[in-house]
């Protein structure tokens, strides 16, 4: 258990394997913190945490539920190829710097809901298998979904792009909402595919 720790050094965690609950929450790390190809078992918690360097979960596998909310990240934030097989949450996070999940797959429900998202954002050929929220959210920069799939409903309501959205060759394949979102930017849907209701109204 790491709760309210201090990392004032590198903190490196790199193919660790957490057999049970990973409690990180509330803590500081002030280095680079890496956890890369990490496996998480249990539950994984960061919520409170912050992360004053670049934070990189690159292949990390979290099997049970992930907590990410009211995280801070001031720089730049990687979970590329990261398999969230539980109900994963970023809700009241502080995203500062770029974001990657460039192809993750998210097998349970995504709550994402950031209090701050200001610069550009990538899931580019991510899979969500499970119900993905991101309503409400506002996109500060540039989002990037290009070639994403959606096995279950997609729920972007009341959501605001404030700069370039691609969703060029994004599969919906269930319920897609984009009740009363507001794109700033410019949206790209070339070659989407929408195989189940797709609703955009009030959408401007």
């Amino acid at each position: 258990e790491f709760t309210g720790a201090a990392f004032k050094s590198t903190a490196n965690f790199s193919s660790a394997d957490f057999s049970s609950a990973a409690d990180f929450d509330n803590s500081n790390f002030y280095l680079s913190a890496q956890f890369d190809s990490a496996k998480f078992t249990s539950f994984a918690d960061f919520q409170g945490s912050s992360f004053w360097s670049d934070a990189s979960f690159i292949k990390a596998d979290f099997s049970d539920a992930s907590y990410f909310s009211k995280t801070t990240f001031a720089k730049e934030a990687r979970f590329s190829y990261a398999g969230f097989i539980g109900e994963t949450y970023f809700e009241g996070t502080d995203f500062r710097g770029t974001v990657s999940f460039n192809g993750s797959n998210f097998y349970s429900t995504l709550y994402f809901a950031p209090q701050q998202l200001n610069e550009d954002i990538f899931f580019g050929l991510a899979t969500f298998h499970g119900y993905a929220d991101f309503s409400t959210t506002t996109f500060g920069s540039e989002a990037h979904f290009f070639g994403v799939s959606f096995d279950s409903t997609a729920n972007f309501q009341r959501g605001k792009f404030s700069s370039r959205i691609d969703m060029r060759e994004v599969k919906f394949n269930s319920i897609s909402r984009f009740n009363s979102t507001n794109f700033t930017g410019n949206a790209r849907f070339d070659y989407a595919e929408f195989a189940d209701s797709a609703q955009f109204d009030n959408t401007t």
